[in-house]
């Protein structure tokens, strides 16, 4: 569900609650190159360690070193090969390493070992948009959209709008905003974007410019 503000709220401020004593961004990082090299010479002590795999590709994720993180993931579900997270977080390296086989590939394992991975046919989803492939884009989110909170589906059945907007199906995208918008009942900031969102799809749907 990456890149709706919505999410992005609540990571920013939850990362203000993570670091309170708001420390500058270069301390933040050198703390986690410490916490890299030490995991990463625990990894080589205990290679078995499946625990310790996965800390250490979190690290690598999250500095957006995704060819690292991607290696220590396969070790990880390789030792954890019915953990649908590290089956999910490594499609994503894949992903955002546009090695697209690889990633359907890992977010359908992550399927397999969890069908409640919500996550997994979102992200399956993103990777088959970024293909041009809308209309199997579409059936991972219809999939994804029975699962989840009521702000999960918001969210779900915004990414669904999109999928639909881009086929120039507008009159479903339509739908899909208005269902959104019904689940969104207790968040006014997300109801307000979704809001605005479709009457901007109800003007192209006219042919006319939102005023």
């Amino acid at each position: 569900l990456e890149g709706n503000p919505a999410i992005m709220n609540r990571r920013f401020k939850a990362a203000q609650k993570a670091n309170p004593e708001d420390r500058d961004v270069q301390s933040c990082l050198d703390e986690m190159k410490a916490e890299i090299t030490a995991l990463a010479e625990a990894v080589q002590r205990t290679p078995a360690d499946a625990s310790l795999r996965s800390r250490l590709a979190k690290r690598y994720l999250l500095l957006r070193d995704y060819e690292r993180a991607a290696e220590h993931y396969e070790s990880f579900v390789e030792l954890e090969p019915k953990n649908a997270a590290g089956w999910n977080n490594m499609g994503i390296c894949y992903n955002r390493s546009e090695r697209f086989d690889k990633a359907i590939w890992a977010f359908e394992k992550a399927i397999e070992h969890n069908p409640q991975q919500l996550h997994a046919y979102v992200n399956l989803a993103s990777v088959h948009e970024k293909r041009g492939d809308w209309v199997t884009a579409c059936e991972k989110l219809e999939q994804a959209v029975l699962i989840g909170s009521a702000c999960e589906k918001a969210l779900v059945y915004d990414k669904l709008a999109r999928s639909y907007f881009m086929q120039n199906k507008h009159d479903l995208a339509l739908e899909m905003l208005e269902k959104a918008i019904g689940f969104a009942s207790n968040d006014p900031q997300l109801r307000s974007d979704l809001q605005s969102r479709r009457d901007s799809v109800a003007c192209a749907a006219a042919g006319m410019q939102k005023p």
